[in-house]
């Protein structure tokens, strides 16, 4: 009986710690992760602009992913992150302002921001905030 017991108190355990997933980091692992976030890439002339005035501009962004728990509750939110930008291109002094709700959706949005990059510029930029918002559409 107890043999019994173990055996299935195993078998419970590796069934439980298998149902476990991991956060949501792309549409391949997670196709139900939907969001309401589009990059808004420069066109020609408003690069060219930007490039005069020593301005970074967005050329890679990185979608952010949906928490799964987020997801799984149906909890719908945004962030607004103020940064900078380095010479090289690279957010920098990543500070989540607005989070709604409140530690929900930051650490992807901040995950999300330091994977884009931005044009290669002299002196960099300060001061710039991007907002992601997530929300769940069926």
């Amino acid at each position: 009986m107890r043999k019994i017991t173990i055996f299935l108190y195993l078998v419970f355990l590796v069934i439980g710690c298998a149902a476990q997933r991991s956060p949501c980091h792309s549409f391949v692992e997670c196709p139900e992760s939907k969001y309401s976030w589009n990059a808004t890439l420069p066109n020609l002339e408003e690069m060219k602009v930007l490039e005069q005035k020593g301005m970074p501009y967005l050329l890679k962004a990185t979608p952010p992913y949906y928490p799964r728990e987020a997801w799984g509750n149906r909890v719908e939110g945004m962030v607004v992150i103020k940064f900078d930008v380095t010479p090289e291109g690279s957010p920098e002094n990543i500070t989540v302002l607005t989070s709604i709700p409140e530690g929900v959706f930051d650490q992807a949005g901040v995950e999300a921001l330091k994977n884009s990059i931005y044009s290669e510029t002299e002196k960099g930029a300060p001061g710039f905030q991007r907002r992601f918002t997530w929300s769940v559409s069926m």
